[in-house]
């Protein structure tokens, strides 16, 4: 299964868009071996913070391609509490977004997928996770996709 999240915040929250984003840096490794029935092959966070003029160019909100087995989720999260997190808690803030948007996935009602297994693995990709990033580690460090994932992902990038 691909599994992949990652923050698109302005510039002027460089720090909190790289801290997200070496947080989940792992996550397609973690799951790539694993999988949760027919009825889902792909999940892709996207989160988002900033003013609403940086807001206002997104589409918020998820869709289900039931052709193609893919869920994908375009979601806002709070800039002034962000903020004002130090590190630790800054990680478990975006561990229990993260996890409370795998657990809509439910809403679209998709057949063959066991999400309460999903959600179990997550959060133990977070229990790994976290005291990694925490020690100045990436989660992804020294980890090498899978053929079949690592060309499905360069057709996913062609072109840009």
């Amino acid at each position: 299964m691909i599994v992949r999240c990652v923050a698109n915040f302005p510039d002027e929250l460089e720090f909190y868009r790289t801290t997200a984003n070496k947080l989940y840096s792992g996550l397609i490794y973690f799951f790539q071996n694993k999988d949760f029935g027919i009825g889902l092959k792909e999940i892709a966070f996207r989160m988002l913070t900033g003013d609403e003029d940086y807001l206002q160019h997104y589409g918020i909100g998820s869709k289900y391609s039931k052709k193609i087995k893919s869920y994908g989720s375009l979601f806002v999260i709070d800039y002034k509490l962000m903020i004002q997190l130090s590190d630790r808690d800054l990680l478990g803030y975006f561990k229990r977004l993260l996890i409370k948007e795998a657990i809509e996935i439910s809403e679209a009602q998709i057949k063959d997928f066991d999400l309460d297994t999903f959600i179990q693995q997550l959060e133990m990709y977070f229990d790994e996770a976290i005291p990694m990033v925490m020690s100045g580690k990436y989660p992804s460090e020294g980890k090498v996709l899978n053929k079949d994932i690592e060309e499905i992902m360069l057709t996913r990038f062609k072109g840009l």
